[in-house]
């Protein structure tokens, strides 16, 4: 029978070969001189329940860590879990879902603050905004008012509204399903 050079190529690689096996993957956290650095962030968070400064002293965003704590598998878990007898999980981890969220809480109050209503903005959206079409052109001219207001120097509190206006306008673009 004919075979053709695919083939016997294909025939002449092994099925499983050695370097295509799978490696045990060894997370940085379970290190001694990260175990210690883990330690010492655990005893700063003790003493004043600042997560900011337990951070500094791991090297990650607080966001990152706050991730860490929250996920029972991940190994500084184990470390910051309070080992009280009357420990209740579920007020642990809604905690620190309520803490993930105060920053999403605290910005969006600020953009009301700021003059931004989000009902009536989305309301405008969808009136004027029929298409992709039509909110790809309310998303540019967002970004040339933000460029105008960059450029001359404008207070913050302006940025801040068509900024947030820009994210909308992004996010009822991908809702939009032609």
């Amino acid at each position: 029978m004919f075979k053709s050079n695919y083939d016997r190529a294909r025939k002449a690689i092994p099925p499983c070969r050695r370097e295509c096996a799978p490696r045990k993957y060894n997370s940085k956290w379970r290190k001694k001189e990260n175990i210690e650095l883990i330690k010492k962030a655990v005893n700063a968070y003790k003493k004043n329940s600042d997560l900011t400064k337990a951070a500094e002293i791991l090297g990650v965003k607080t966001e990152t860590l706050r991730g860490y704590i929250c996920t029972p598998t991940h190994p500084i878990y184990k470390y910051f879990l309070p080992h009280k007898p009357a420990f209740d999980r579920v007020k642990h981890f809604e905690e620190i879902r309520h803490m993930g969220r105060l920053k999403i809480i605290e910005h969006k109050q600020s953009c009301k603050d700021a003059g931004l209503d989000y009902k009536s903005y989305f309301s405008h959206l969808k009136q004027t905004c029929p298409d992709k079409r039509a909110t790809t052109q309310e998303i540019k001219s967002l970004n040339e008012s933000i460029n105008y207001l960059i450029d001359t120097k404008k207070p913050e509190q302006e940025l801040k509204v068509l900024r947030e206006k820009l994210r909308l306008a992004k996010q009822f673009f991908r809702s939009q399903r032609y």
